[in-house]
């Protein structure tokens, strides 16, 4: 709460507002457990903070979604991308969004831990530079990212499956790997993964697949793959909880 508030003072002194203000916030879904709880509620806090000072103190730049991006990013850096939809890039200093012939996905996250996670985000930035596989990985990452934008603009779907689910591993193999090690991923996301690459097999076809740092899985699906979909979250509901959007 003081990390959130402090964030509405900073906010405050940008347009210059000495007025006090009731915040209520709240998550429809699992904090601290890897879903980027914060990167929705910092840049939730920052659009209705910028639309309401825009309205008591009008400023010249205080309207535009860039603007706001890296305002909001001073309180969670990850928060800067979740101003837009359905795809943003994170660059620098601001998030800005990126094209691509996808306009809507289904997006499931299967819930196999809700608990907060023993180590944060934060304390895991700091470690996985001490694995020796962290050498050339800021490489691999912007490599990777250029191949995915392409293949998603090529509408090369499986393509954009096999980036998405190198990348993922290559980021917790650095978890695995740094001094101390540790791992988000459990027996229940070692399941999902083993499962759902299995279907990809012998369907020909499948959900983009990644993993953020914890343990939970998130597919998301092209529309026409639509009764896919739904018959994983009926599966997946037997065993786990499961978040559509």
């Amino acid at each position: 709460q003081a990390r959130f508030l402090a964030h509405l003072v900073f906010l405050k002194k940008q347009w210059g507002i000495e007025q006090n203000f009731l915040v209520e916030s709240a998550n429809n879904f699992p904090s601290d457990c890897g879903l980027a709880s914060s990167a929705s509620s910092f840049a939730a806090l920052t659009l209705a903070a910028g639309q309401m000072f825009q309205q008591i103190k009008p400023q010249s730049w205080g309207a535009d979604l860039r603007t706001l991006s890296s305002l909001s990013r001073q309180g969670s850096g990850s928060s800067c991308r979740s101003l837009y939809t359905p795809w943003a890039l994170w660059a620098a200093e601001y998030a800005e969004p990126v094209e691509v012939p996808y306009k809507k996905f289904l997006h499931q996250v299967i819930i196999v831990e809700a608990g907060k996670k023993e180590v944060s985000s934060s304390e895991a930035h700091k470690w996985v530079a001490q694995s020796s596989l962290f050498p050339g990985r800021i490489e691999r990452a912007e490599k990777r990212l250029k191949e995915f934008i392409h293949s998603l603009r090529a509408q090369q779907w499986q393509k954009s499956f096999e980036i998405t689910w190198a990348e993922f591993w290559d980021m917790h193999a650095l978890f695995a790997t740094c001094a101390p090690p540790f791992m988000y991923m459990t027996p229940g996301s070692q399941k999902v993964l083993e499962e759902i690459l299995h279907f990809w097999k012998t369907q020909g076809d499948g959900p983009l697949v990644t993993m953020d740092a914890g343990a939970n899985v998130h597919f998301m699906w092209r529309e026409d793959q639509k009764e896919m979909a739904q018959a994983q979250e009926k599966h997946w509901q037997q065993h786990f909880r499961v978040i559509s959007s």
